[in-house]
Parts: C-alpha cells; structure tokens; sequence
C-alpha cells in the first residue's frame, strides 16, 4: 500500500466520517489529486489555483448533488469529470477578466493622445510594449496608427523606401503585428 501524505492522512479521516459515500474517492485520493495536478497544467493554472481548491469544490459540488438527491453510481469517474468542469470554468473566466479593457489596444490614435486612458501609467504601458516589438512591427504601427497614414500612404512610404509590398500585405502584417501587442500589453498587465 502506498503512503498517504500527512494532509491528505489528516483530510481522509475525517470525510470518511461526514461522508461514507465517498469511500470509493477517498481510497485513491492520491490518484485523484494528481489527476487534478495534471488538468490544472494543461489548462496552465497550476500557478493560480491548488489541487486542493478544486478538490474542495468537487466534493462541495458532489455534497450538493447528494443533498438533492441525485444518484452517483461511479463516485471516482463523476469527481474527475466534475473537476474537470470546474477547471474549464476556471479558464473561461480566466480569459475573460483582464484588469483593463483590451479594446484599448486597438484605439491607438487616442492612446497617442492618451484621451481613453485612464491614467499616465496605462498610456506608459502601451508605449512599453510597442517597444518590445521588432523594429519592423514597431515601425508599420507608428506609420500607421500614430501618424495616421492611410494603408495606401504606408504602402508608398515603404514603396519610396525600396521595399515592394502591396496595401493587402501590408494590413495583413499591420493585423499580426497588433495582435502580437495586445498579446504584449495584456502579458503586462497579468504581472
């Protein structure tokens, strides 16, 4: 028989006490906290939350479904899936909340001027990661959102400047390279 750590020695006791039902869980609940180990970085939150929240949250949600009745033929199976779920929902809202509005990155002309932001920091911030692009994403940006040149002007400045590109192909790149600073803006604002 495996040994069991001391926190899970000291929870076992007493939820096979309040909670018989789980018998079948708590047997293998080494096995089960690592299978929550594993999802929580495949989904990259093991740094944010630990296996026991979620564990905690499974059984809570299992001590509800019990209360209403519900019957859970497969206790083991219905917590890894039930973990599973909240490790989802965990992401979900993960994704969903950002300290700033995103959209932000996308006025550039008023981050220029700084009249959507809500302070000197945040406009600090945008011109932080502009600066963390190449040269050449940097570059385009400016031309394009700071000095307010139209995808034809850019194109004829880089046209008068010995590079061949067309106005598609370069909105196409003026695409990748917002994207990759909204990227950069919103790994700022998570640190």
């Amino acid at each position: 028989m495996k040994q069991k750590s001391t926190a899970v020695e000291n929870v076992v006791p007493s939820l096979q006490k309040r909670y018989p039902q789980l018998a079948q869980l708590l047997d293998d609940l080494d096995g089960f906290h690592k299978f929550v180990c594993i999802r929580l970085k495949n989904f990259k939150l093991d740094r944010r939350y630990s296996p026991n929240d979620i564990i905690s949250e499974c059984i809570l949600r299992w001590h509800q479904a019990f209360e209403k009745g519900k019957e859970i033929p497969n206790i083991t199976a219905w917590m890894k899936l039930t973990a599973t779920y909240v490790i989802r929902e965990l992401k979900r809202e993960s994704n969903k909340t950002h300290p700033y509005d995103p959209a932000i990155v996308e006025t550039f002309p008023d981050i220029s001027r700084g009249d959507n932001l809500e302070s000197k920091e945040q406009k600090q911030m945008v011109l932080t990661a502009l600066a963390a692009l190449s040269k050449d994403k940097r570059e385009l940006l400016e031309l394009r959102f700071f000095q307010n040149l139209s995808w034809d002007e850019v194109a004829a400045f880089y046209t008068a400047h010995g590079e061949k590109t067309t106005t598609a192909a370069l909105r196409k790149r003026g695409e990748r390279a917002l994207k990759e600073l909204k990227k950069v803006f919103l790994e700022m604002l998570r640190e």
